[in-house]
């Protein structure tokens, strides 16, 4: 995990360093997390996971500007389904950790509405407590949106958009549980959407409800000697969180 924070660090410094006039907010709160996977048992995560962010945006003036954002997030969540090997159901405590970067392109029109391109990289680790299986996640995805009043003094403010992970890993440690070789699998990519609401009380404090997912298709096949054919079944995620971010300007 070091090597990512260590990657997000830098990446939010050389933002910074071309920053004099940009606006800059840290927002912290938590979010209900939701994973379910199309298998027989059912595959289910739920639980709470604390987050803590860091946004950059370089203009609210009209026309192109840039903005970044580096999102930190932990938690517990409890876990019901089968075992790695299609065993009886199961159930076990699953810690995540995880960050996303994100930039984005911002075209701000001269009323309420801004375009939003964006593109990102997620990075979770996803470890159960009472066994020896983990698996780490590498998403990049692509973002395409609209915001609503984001240079508003006071009021509501929001954003909606569509989701797609153009490339996708996902590391399931084969080797760990008896794998003499350890292939990635490579999740199937769909289309997902999401959303955000909020108001901002004054320029320097928002409150801001979100909604956040993925929608992953079957993966590849892969072949792990001696212990068998696996692959990651056709699994959607969905996060619906709230924070509260103070500006600074």
């Amino acid at each position: 995990m070091k090597r990512f924070v260590a990657a997000a660090y830098t990446a939010a410094s050389l933002c910074a360093a071309g920053a004099a006039h940009a606006d800059w907010s840290v927002g912290a709160g938590f979010e209900s997390f939701r994973w379910e996977e199309s298998t027989a048992p059912a595959v289910k995560e739920t639980g709470l996971r604390w987050v803590l962010d860091l946004t950059w945006q370089q203009s609210k003036a009209p026309g192109l500007s840039l903005g970044y954002n580096l999102k930190f997030y932990t938690g517990d969540v409890d876990y019901t389904g089968g075992t790695l090997f299609g065993g009886a159901p199961a159930s076990d405590d699953v810690r995540y950790r995880g960050l996303t970067n994100e930039i984005q392109a911002i075209w701000r029109m001269p009323q309420t509405v801004d375009v939003v391109l964006a593109a990102g990289w997620d990075r979770w680790e996803r470890k159960f407590k009472g066994t020896n299986q983990e698996e780490d996640y590498d998403i990049l995805y692509a973002k395409l949106g609209a915001n609503f009043n984001s240079t508003v003094q006071r009021g509501v403010i929001g954003g909606v958009g569509v989701k797609y992970p153009v490339w996708t890993r996902e590391n399931a440690h084969f080797d760990v549980i008896g794998g003499a070789v350890n292939p990635r699998l490579r999740p199937g990519k769909d289309l997902s959407f999401y959303g955000t609401v909020g108001y901002r009380f004054n320029p320097q404090w928002d409150v801001i409800a979100y909604y956040d997912s993925y929608r992953f298709k079957e993966s590849n096949l892969v072949a792990v000697a001696p212990v068998g054919i696996f692959l990651q079944p056709e699994s959607k995620m969905d996060v619906f969180g709230v924070k509260l971010q103070h500006n600074f300007q």
